[in-house]
Protein backbone atom coordinates (compact mmCIF):
# COMPACT_ATOMS: atom_id res chain seq x y z
CA UNK A 1 0.00 0.00 0.00
CA UNK A 2 0.97 3.36 -0.54
CA UNK A 3 0.29 7.14 -0.15
CA UNK A 4 1.15 9.83 -2.44
CA UNK A 5 2.61 13.39 -0.52
CA UNK A 6 2.44 16.72 -3.05
CA UNK A 7 5.54 19.14 -2.21
CA UNK A 8 5.65 22.73 -3.99
CA UNK A 9 8.76 24.33 -5.18
CA UNK A 10 8.63 25.43 -0.97
CA UNK A 11 9.32 22.56 0.36
CA UNK A 12 5.31 22.39 1.28
CA UNK A 13 3.72 19.75 1.94
CA UNK A 14 0.12 18.97 0.63
CA UNK A 15 -3.06 16.74 1.75
CA UNK A 16 -1.81 13.16 1.75
CA UNK A 17 -3.71 11.18 -0.61
CA UNK A 18 -6.34 8.58 0.14
CA UNK A 19 -4.01 4.88 0.93
CA UNK A 20 -3.67 2.50 -2.28
CA UNK A 21 -2.82 -0.51 -2.82
CA UNK A 22 0.03 -1.54 -5.07
CA UNK A 23 0.47 -5.13 -6.64
CA UNK A 24 4.75 -5.21 -7.58
CA UNK A 25 4.88 -6.57 -10.94
CA UNK A 26 7.67 -8.52 -12.87
CA UNK A 27 9.53 -7.11 -15.32
CA UNK A 28 11.47 -3.58 -14.26
CA UNK A 29 13.18 -4.38 -18.09
CA UNK A 30 14.76 -7.70 -16.33
CA UNK A 31 13.91 -10.93 -18.85
CA UNK A 32 14.16 -14.31 -19.21
CA UNK A 33 15.50 -16.39 -21.66
CA UNK A 34 13.97 -18.87 -23.41
CA UNK A 35 16.01 -22.13 -22.61
CA UNK A 36 16.89 -22.71 -26.07
CA UNK A 37 20.69 -23.36 -26.43
CA UNK A 38 20.97 -24.92 -29.62
CA UNK A 39 20.54 -23.83 -33.09
CA UNK A 40 19.66 -24.26 -37.11
CA UNK A 41 22.46 -24.97 -39.66
CA UNK A 42 22.06 -23.44 -42.94
CA UNK A 43 19.61 -25.76 -45.09
CA UNK A 44 22.03 -27.97 -47.42
CA UNK A 45 20.70 -26.48 -50.63
CA UNK A 46 23.66 -27.76 -52.94
CA UNK A 47 23.12 -31.18 -51.42
CA UNK A 48 27.53 -30.58 -50.88
CA UNK A 49 29.51 -28.83 -49.04
CA UNK A 50 26.84 -26.15 -48.83
CA UNK A 51 26.12 -26.87 -45.16
CA UNK A 52 24.04 -29.26 -43.11
CA UNK A 53 20.64 -30.06 -41.98
CA UNK A 54 18.95 -29.91 -38.76
CA UNK A 55 19.71 -28.47 -35.30
CA UNK A 56 23.10 -28.04 -34.43
CA UNK A 57 23.75 -28.73 -30.86
CA UNK A 58 26.75 -27.20 -30.09
CA UNK A 59 25.09 -23.45 -31.54
CA UNK A 60 28.79 -23.47 -34.05
CA UNK A 61 26.44 -23.65 -36.89
CA UNK A 62 27.44 -21.98 -40.31
CA UNK A 63 24.69 -19.83 -40.43
CA UNK A 64 26.41 -16.18 -39.96
CA UNK A 65 23.38 -13.98 -38.62
CA UNK A 66 23.29 -14.59 -34.58
CA UNK A 67 20.70 -17.41 -33.80
CA UNK A 68 18.77 -17.42 -30.20
CA UNK A 69 21.25 -19.67 -29.13
CA UNK A 70 23.85 -17.04 -29.72
CA UNK A 71 22.82 -14.30 -27.59
CA UNK A 72 20.54 -13.48 -23.92
CA UNK A 73 21.27 -15.17 -20.40
CA UNK A 74 21.78 -18.92 -22.22
CA UNK A 75 24.28 -17.88 -23.65
CA UNK A 76 25.91 -15.37 -21.02
CA UNK A 77 24.62 -17.19 -18.01
CA UNK A 78 24.34 -20.33 -19.26
CA UNK A 79 24.93 -22.83 -15.53
CA UNK A 80 22.89 -25.76 -14.58
CA UNK A 81 23.93 -25.49 -10.63
CA UNK A 82 20.64 -23.39 -10.06
CA UNK A 83 18.24 -24.19 -13.32
CA UNK A 84 18.27 -24.76 -16.78
CA UNK A 85 21.02 -22.35 -18.94
CA UNK A 86 20.58 -18.91 -18.18
CA UNK A 87 17.78 -19.59 -15.76
CA UNK A 88 18.31 -18.45 -12.21
CA UNK A 89 16.23 -20.39 -9.60
CA UNK A 90 16.04 -20.28 -5.55
CA UNK A 91 14.24 -23.32 -3.53
CA UNK A 92 12.52 -21.90 -0.70
CA UNK A 93 11.01 -23.65 2.57
CA UNK A 94 7.59 -23.57 4.03
CA UNK A 95 8.96 -20.93 6.28
CA UNK A 96 10.17 -18.61 3.36
CA UNK A 97 13.76 -19.87 3.99
CA UNK A 98 16.48 -20.10 1.56
CA UNK A 99 17.42 -23.45 0.60
CA UNK A 100 20.21 -25.44 -0.93
CA UNK A 101 19.83 -26.51 -4.49
CA UNK A 102 20.20 -29.90 -3.53
CA UNK A 103 17.13 -29.55 -0.84
CA UNK A 104 14.48 -32.18 -1.45
CA UNK A 105 11.69 -30.63 0.62
CA UNK A 106 10.54 -27.45 -0.96
CA UNK A 107 7.41 -25.73 -1.02
CA UNK A 108 8.44 -22.42 -3.22
CA UNK A 109 10.88 -21.22 -5.87
CA UNK A 110 11.98 -17.79 -6.37
CA UNK A 111 13.33 -16.61 -9.99
CA UNK A 112 16.39 -14.58 -8.95
CA UNK A 113 16.14 -12.90 -12.56
CA UNK A 114 12.51 -11.58 -12.34
CA UNK A 115 12.26 -11.34 -8.61
CA UNK A 116 9.04 -13.12 -8.61
CA UNK A 117 8.22 -16.19 -5.98
CA UNK A 118 5.91 -19.26 -7.30
CA UNK A 119 4.68 -21.98 -5.90
CA UNK A 120 5.43 -25.91 -6.01
CA UNK A 121 3.17 -28.58 -7.28
CA UNK A 122 3.56 -31.65 -5.52
CA UNK A 123 2.08 -35.50 -6.32
CA UNK A 124 0.21 -35.87 -2.76
CA UNK A 125 -3.44 -36.49 -3.80
CA UNK A 126 -6.04 -34.27 -2.10
CA UNK A 127 -3.37 -32.05 -0.98
CA UNK A 128 -3.90 -28.04 -1.85
CA UNK A 129 -1.04 -28.00 -4.25
CA UNK A 130 -1.90 -31.12 -6.20
CA UNK A 131 -0.39 -31.28 -9.59
CA UNK A 132 -3.66 -32.13 -11.18
CA UNK A 133 -6.40 -29.62 -9.20
CA UNK A 134 -8.58 -28.01 -11.96
CA UNK A 135 -9.92 -24.55 -11.75
CA UNK A 136 -12.23 -22.44 -13.56
CA UNK A 137 -11.36 -19.07 -14.00
CA UNK A 138 -12.46 -16.04 -11.64
CA UNK A 139 -10.43 -12.97 -10.64
CA UNK A 140 -11.63 -10.17 -8.53
CA UNK A 141 -8.71 -7.60 -9.21
CA UNK A 142 -9.86 -4.85 -9.99
CA UNK A 143 -7.78 -4.91 -13.57
CA UNK A 144 -8.45 -7.53 -14.32
CA UNK A 145 -12.19 -8.40 -13.10
CA UNK A 146 -14.00 -11.40 -14.82
CA UNK A 147 -16.04 -14.79 -14.29
CA UNK A 148 -18.39 -16.07 -12.47
CA UNK A 149 -17.74 -16.35 -8.57
CA UNK A 150 -19.85 -19.83 -8.10
CA UNK A 151 -18.23 -21.59 -5.60
CA UNK A 152 -17.60 -25.21 -7.35
CA UNK A 153 -18.40 -27.08 -10.69
CA UNK A 154 -18.97 -30.42 -10.29
CA UNK A 155 -19.63 -33.26 -12.46
CA UNK A 156 -21.46 -35.50 -9.61
CA UNK A 157 -21.29 -38.86 -11.39
CA UNK A 158 -18.02 -39.06 -12.11
CA UNK A 159 -17.11 -37.91 -8.69
CA UNK A 160 -18.81 -40.49 -7.34
CA UNK A 161 -17.22 -42.96 -9.33
CA UNK A 162 -13.54 -41.30 -7.96
CA UNK A 163 -14.89 -41.27 -4.60
CA UNK A 164 -16.46 -44.74 -4.60
CA UNK A 165 -12.45 -46.00 -6.32
CA UNK A 166 -10.83 -43.91 -3.19
CA UNK A 167 -13.31 -45.19 -0.67
CA UNK A 168 -13.82 -41.83 0.26
CA UNK A 169 -17.71 -40.83 -0.19
CA UNK A 170 -18.54 -37.06 1.17
CA UNK A 171 -15.56 -36.12 -0.52
CA UNK A 172 -16.17 -33.32 -2.84
CA UNK A 173 -13.36 -32.18 -4.66
CA UNK A 174 -10.92 -35.06 -5.59
CA UNK A 175 -8.22 -34.47 -8.65
CA UNK A 176 -9.98 -32.07 -10.61
CA UNK A 177 -13.20 -33.60 -10.83
CA UNK A 178 -14.87 -30.99 -8.77
CA UNK A 179 -13.71 -27.34 -10.09
CA UNK A 180 -13.16 -24.90 -7.67
CA UNK A 181 -12.73 -20.86 -8.57
CA UNK A 182 -9.55 -19.71 -9.13
CA UNK A 183 -10.14 -16.79 -6.64
CA UNK A 184 -11.03 -18.89 -4.16
CA UNK A 185 -7.60 -21.11 -4.18
CA UNK A 186 -5.80 -17.58 -4.01
CA UNK A 187 -7.99 -16.86 -1.28
CA UNK A 188 -7.40 -20.24 0.60
CA UNK A 189 -3.38 -20.25 -0.14
CA UNK A 190 -3.65 -16.48 1.35
CA UNK A 191 -5.11 -17.89 4.69
CA UNK A 192 -2.27 -20.44 5.03
CA UNK A 193 0.17 -18.15 4.26
CA UNK A 194 2.27 -20.64 1.54
CA UNK A 195 6.15 -19.80 2.61
CA UNK A 196 5.27 -16.94 4.88
CA UNK A 197 3.48 -14.79 2.64
CA UNK A 198 -0.02 -13.96 2.21
CA UNK A 199 0.20 -11.88 -1.24
CA UNK A 200 0.06 -14.75 -3.14
CA UNK A 201 -2.08 -14.52 -7.02
CA UNK A 202 -2.89 -15.48 -10.29
CA UNK A 203 0.31 -14.37 -12.39
CA UNK A 204 -0.12 -12.10 -15.58
CA UNK A 205 0.02 -14.20 -19.07
CA UNK A 206 3.98 -12.60 -19.32
CA UNK A 207 4.78 -13.30 -15.80
CA UNK A 208 3.79 -16.89 -16.44
CA UNK A 209 5.54 -17.11 -19.86
CA UNK A 210 8.78 -15.99 -18.00
CA UNK A 211 9.00 -19.39 -16.99
CA UNK A 212 8.66 -21.04 -19.54
CA UNK A 213 11.71 -23.03 -20.97
CA UNK A 214 10.99 -23.81 -24.41
CA UNK A 215 13.70 -26.61 -24.71
CA UNK A 216 11.73 -29.28 -23.13
CA UNK A 217 8.31 -30.62 -22.86
CA UNK A 218 6.73 -29.77 -19.83
CA UNK A 219 7.80 -26.24 -20.95
CA UNK A 220 9.63 -26.24 -17.34
CA UNK A 221 12.54 -26.57 -15.22
CA UNK A 222 11.51 -30.04 -14.35
CA UNK A 223 14.41 -29.68 -11.40
CA UNK A 224 12.92 -26.63 -9.13
CA UNK A 225 9.60 -27.12 -11.16
CA UNK A 226 8.93 -31.09 -10.65
CA UNK A 227 5.91 -32.74 -11.68
CA UNK A 228 4.08 -29.72 -13.55
CA UNK A 229 1.76 -31.18 -16.30
CA UNK A 230 2.13 -30.78 -20.12
CA UNK A 231 -1.04 -28.72 -20.01
CA UNK A 232 -3.27 -25.64 -19.28
CA UNK A 233 -2.04 -23.20 -16.92
CA UNK A 234 -4.35 -19.92 -16.16
CA UNK A 235 -3.23 -16.32 -16.02
CA UNK A 236 -5.03 -12.80 -14.22
CA UNK A 237 -4.94 -11.76 -17.84
CA UNK A 238 -8.02 -11.00 -19.65
CA UNK A 239 -9.30 -11.06 -23.54
CA UNK A 240 -9.22 -7.67 -24.65
CA UNK A 241 -11.25 -8.56 -27.47
CA UNK A 242 -14.51 -9.24 -25.38
CA UNK A 243 -17.79 -7.55 -26.86
CA UNK A 244 -18.52 -4.95 -25.40
CA UNK A 245 -21.96 -5.80 -24.14
CA UNK A 246 -20.13 -7.78 -21.73
CA UNK A 247 -19.32 -5.79 -19.23
CA UNK A 248 -16.40 -6.55 -17.68
CA UNK A 249 -17.22 -10.03 -17.31
CA UNK A 250 -14.88 -11.93 -19.93
CA UNK A 251 -14.95 -15.03 -21.25
CA UNK A 252 -12.34 -16.21 -22.38
CA UNK A 253 -8.75 -15.40 -20.74
CA UNK A 254 -5.54 -15.98 -21.18
CA UNK A 255 -3.01 -18.91 -20.17
CA UNK A 256 -0.21 -21.42 -21.23
CA UNK A 257 0.33 -24.49 -22.37
CA UNK A 258 3.52 -26.03 -20.62
CA UNK A 259 3.15 -28.76 -23.62
CA UNK A 260 5.24 -26.09 -25.19
CA UNK A 261 5.01 -22.61 -23.94
CA UNK A 262 2.20 -21.44 -26.07
CA UNK A 263 -0.45 -18.41 -24.82
CA UNK A 264 -3.83 -19.25 -25.63
CA UNK A 265 -7.14 -18.42 -24.48
CA UNK A 266 -9.62 -20.94 -22.87
CA UNK A 267 -13.64 -20.90 -21.77
CA UNK A 268 -13.41 -19.59 -18.29
CA UNK A 269 -15.72 -21.78 -17.21
CA UNK A 270 -13.41 -25.11 -18.41
CA UNK A 271 -10.92 -26.44 -16.26
CA UNK A 272 -7.38 -25.28 -16.12
CA UNK A 273 -4.08 -25.41 -13.44
CA UNK A 274 -2.75 -23.04 -11.34
CA UNK A 275 0.78 -21.92 -10.41
CA UNK A 276 0.44 -18.59 -7.75
CA UNK A 277 2.89 -16.27 -7.57
CA UNK A 278 4.19 -13.40 -5.54
CA UNK A 279 6.69 -11.02 -5.91
CA UNK A 280 9.67 -11.76 -3.98
CA UNK A 281 11.16 -8.77 -1.39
Amino acid sequence: YVVVTPVDSQGVEGHVSKQVKVTPRAGLGVLNDTGITFGGYEPDLTKKNRGKKGNDIGCTSNIKSKQDCHQGRDATHNNDSDGHAGFSFTKISNTGAPLAATATNWSCVKDEVTGLVWERKIPKVFDLHNEWNLYYWHNTDEENYGGKANTMFCHESSAKKVLDMFGLPGLLEVKGVCKKSTQSFVNKINKIGLCGKKDWRLPTIEELRSIVDYSSSPSIDQTYFPRTPASFFWSSSPDVGQSPSLGKFTSNPWGISFSDGHGMRRDANKGGKVRLVRFGE
